[in-house]
């Protein structure tokens, strides 16, 4: 139908009279046919998003043409920013329409201006929900500067007599929180568009800084590097309770956005008041909704902000209170008949993290939750199917727990992902993570051949990398890892003999490997790792001046590897040709440059 109309709207532009005019009404509505493909997946699907705003812009300029020509006129002014607006909704739907997006809408206002100028400002007149529609899709642009833009629009809108409403303001903040550069914007300009918001309300009470307003604001404190954001985000809590309180108007009622929003700041404080914080405001949460609030019901995304404190903030009594906040959403889901707040596997890996991240033995805790997850998969929750992640958590846990066998029982939950996803459980598709978790898991263990079981691990892991996963490339961290367990060998000639085979083939790697780029912590790491596994010390000498021959190589060579030289090798310290044997220190200044051609300077705090 689209096709036809504009077909017909051409016929009628060629068999119509230069002394005769089409009312633009006609072309308005094709324009607005035209919008409508977003909704039509059968041409969506099988044409760019862009198929359907650039075939309507192209009929809304050459309307536009037609009219400057005289060859159409518009009975209603409103009708050509009618066709304006239809093309700008169209790039308001584009939620990853991006940079492109945002171009096109911003210079179709640009067009829309300079007709309306054009026509002696009678037609084309950007209105309140032209602006609302441009705001929106830079909001959902995501550029590095969509705020600054959002910013110009709010300024704009003025220049046309327009006073910016909640729902602009609010999408200029968005704007912030979608932002791929927000790290370099300072949230307190989000800020002052609240304060913008709430001096228009102390004035004539023209526009109100409601919940969603402080929430964005909230969320933006969220998002920054801020150490007093936790603090700024209850200021601004307390502040919209206030207001609320004082009016009695439910539009500055907190909401579980609010809190959320509130939630996620503490949660990224990293300090023991954090997590007291958050349990306050989940009890005050739960507290409000049971006297009937039901604006601020708290969900399982509430319960997983104040679980995402605690793993952040490691309190001694962190496990504890984890297991407390899952059994109180289950009690929770059940007598509110509420499956909104029953944990879902988000919920389950915070657990999992937590427990991982603690001191101690926690390896039976997360094998219970990891039975209970997969009990209630089995039993329907198909979402809390488990995946790499929770796996990759109980590897974790046996890490840290001290286990002797803990290698061998984490290299078995390896075994199992792979197995998962050899089989086609997506879910289980092993990272790299898992395989250095394994690795790490072998540490402190006394198996003579652990560091032969780390490089074989290492070596599975290659060979998917060479069969097309590309996520596994081998790097630097992986292995550091294998140096590590190696360097704490078993005090049998045989143990020390294949970790020194092990750290040789690791050398070998940071030789040859065409995408390992070591730097100096790996290089002293294979150092200190040799000095406990080679019992000769002619041999150990001469494998560590292979291995700061290979610093001194890839200018490697910083403070760092000096010191661990002078500690471990000070014979070859001591030969180093800008050695003082009168002061015993170095001469800094006569070390050739290569050597420490690739050193990250360290930034002075």
């Amino acid at each position: 139908p689209h096709d036809k109309a504009s077909d017909i709207l051409f016929q009628m532009e060629n068999y119509i009279s230069d002394t005769k005019q089409i009312d633009g009404a006609i072309s308005s509505n094709v324009v607005w046919a035209w919008s409508q493909l977003i909704y039509w997946p059968a041409i969506y699907k099988n044409e760019s998003y862009l198929y359907s705003p650039m075939a309507a812009e192209k009929i809304l300029k050459r309307t536009m043409d037609q009219y400057e020509l005289g060859r159409i006129y518009f009975q209603n002014n409103t009708s050509a920013t009618k066709m304006y607006n239809f093309v700008l909704r169209s790039y308001s739907k584009m939620h990853k329409g991006g940079k492109t997006a945002m171009e096109r809408s911003l210079a179709l206002l640009d067009d829309m201006k300079q007709r309306y100028d054009q026509s002696g400002r009678l037609i084309a007149r950007p209105d309140d929900f032209s602006f609302g529609l441009v705001l929106r899709t830079i909001s959902n642009s995501g550029t590095k500067d969509a705020f600054i833009q959002a910013e110009s629009i709010l300024k704009l809108m003025g220049k046309f007599g327009l006073m910016p409403r909640e729902k602009h303001y609010l999408a200029a903040m968005r704007a912030f929180l979608l932002s791929a550069n927000q790290n370099d914007i300072d949230p307190a300009s989000v800020e002052s568009i609240l304060d913008v918001v709430k001096q228009r309300y102390k004035d004539d009470m023209s526009v109100k800084p409601n919940a969603a307003i402080y929430s964005a604001c909230v969320s933006a404190y969220a998002k920054s590097n801020s150490s007093k954001s936790s603090q700024k985000a209850v200021l601004l809590l307390e502040e919209l309770k206030t207001l609320y309180e004082e009016t009695g108007d439910p539009d500055f009622r907190p909401d579980n956005v609010m809190y959320g929003a509130v939630l996620d700041s503490i949660s990224k404080n990293g300090t023991e008041e954090s997590v007291n914080q958050s349990m306050q405001i989940l009890d005050e949460m739960e507290k409000n909704y049971d006297s009937k609030q039901t604006t601020v019901a708290p969900n399982r995304y509430t319960y997983t902000s104040v679980l995402h404190a605690i793993s952040k903030t490691k309190p001694t009594n962190g496990v504890a209170l984890a297991e407390f906040l899952m059994k109180r959403m289950d009690d929770r889901s059940r007598s509110l008949q509420d499956n909104s707040v029953r944990p879902d596997k988000v919920t389950f890996s915070v657990l999992l993290d937590i427990l991982s991240r603690s001191k101690g033995d926690y390896v039976d805790l997360a094998e219970k939750w990891l039975k209970e997850m997969a009990e209630r998969y089995i039993k329907g929750e198909l979402g809390l199917k488990p995946d790499t992640f929770i796996y990759t958590a109980l590897i974790n846990c046996y890490w840290k727990s001290g286990r002797q066998n803990a290698g061998f029982e984490a290299e078995k939950v390896l075994n199992l992902i792979e197995e998962n996803y050899d089989q086609g459980d997506i879910g289980c598709k092993p990272d790299i993570f898992a395989y250095t978790s394994t690795i790490n898991a072998y540490g402190r263990s006394w198996s003579e051949d652990k560091s032969h079981k780390v490089w074989e691990i290492y070596k599975r892991m290659k060979e998917r990398y060479s069969n097309g996963d590309v996520s596994l490339k081998p790097n630097k961290i992986i292995l550091t890892s294998i140096i590590n367990v190696c360097g704490y060998p078993t005090k049998s000639p045989a143990g020390k003999k294949t970790s020194l085979k092990v750290l040789l083939e690791c050398m070998l790697e940071l030789q040859t490997s065409k995408f390992i780029n070591p730097d100096s912590k790996t290089i002293c790491t294979l150092l200190n790792a040799l000095k406990y596994t080679v019992e000769n010390d002619a041999q150990l000498y001469r494998i560590g001046a292979a291995v700061f021959e290979l610093s001194c190589k890839k200018g490697l060579t910083d403070e760092l590897v000096l010191n661990t030289l002078k500690d471990s090798y000070p014979k070859l310290y001591q030969k180093l040709p800008f050695y003082d044997g009168a002061t015993g220190h170095l001469e800094m200044n006569q070390m050739p440059s290569e050597w420490s051609r690739h050193v990250r300077r360290r930034r002075k705090k």
